[in-house]
């Protein structure tokens, strides 16, 4: 579920914003632009991470290009040291993806979770995302099958349960290495 206030980025384009209001299954994000959109929940991911006390610093892209500001790289140490922050979370529980569930098959719902899965996957793996929280739920375990199915034909990530006191039993971890050969 998204909050106001909750820093997301755009599944379909290489920008980052900010919940500044929802109003049914309409999320209203302030992009980094500054201009207002009405999103889907389905469009966004919530950037996670320890925000507080933590200054953002610009950083060049690439090599050769102009410096920009990122969103993952923040100063938080003492001894001012970057340090990457780059967590995703997605929640695939139905009720997250659309708006009444009541005229689909449990096929259906399963398809549609799995494809915002997957295309939440490869925007973390585009935009060099260190890890993506995956909130399937517990359930009768197909959703999870499904997605440990499609991970472990996957090189250069590698996933686990993820963290018992934060997503209890229903969420997988993923976690990306970009220096592993693809």
């Amino acid at each position: 579920m998204f909050k106001v206030g909750e820093k997301i980025s755009l599944l379909y384009e290489k920008l980052d914003g900010i919940i500044t209001a929802i109003n049914g299954s309409i999320i209203t994000v302030k992009d980094s632009h500054g201009f207002l959109r009405d999103l889907q929940a389905n469009e966004i991911a919530k950037i996670r991470g320890d925000f507080k006390n933590a200054k953002q610093m610009k950083i060049p892209a690439k090599p050769g290009e102009n410096t920009e500001l990122k969103h993952n790289t923040l100063k938080i140490r003492s001894d001012e040291s970057p340090k990457k922050l780059n967590v995703w979370e997605v929640d695939l529980h139905i009720e997250e993806l659309t708006e009444s569930k009541a005229h689909m098959t449990n096929n259906e719902i399963v398809a549609k979770q799995l494809s915002t899965f997957k295309s939440h996957y490869k925007k973390a793996e585009a935009n060099h995302i260190s890890k993506l929280i995956v909130i399937h739920g517990v359930g009768l375990g197909v959703l999870k099958a499904e997605i440990h199915n499609f991970l472990n034909k996957q090189k250069g990530s590698e996933y686990y349960d993820a963290d018992f006191r934060e997503y209890g039993k229903g969420a997988t971890c993923v976690e990306f290495n970009y220096n592993r050969k693809r």
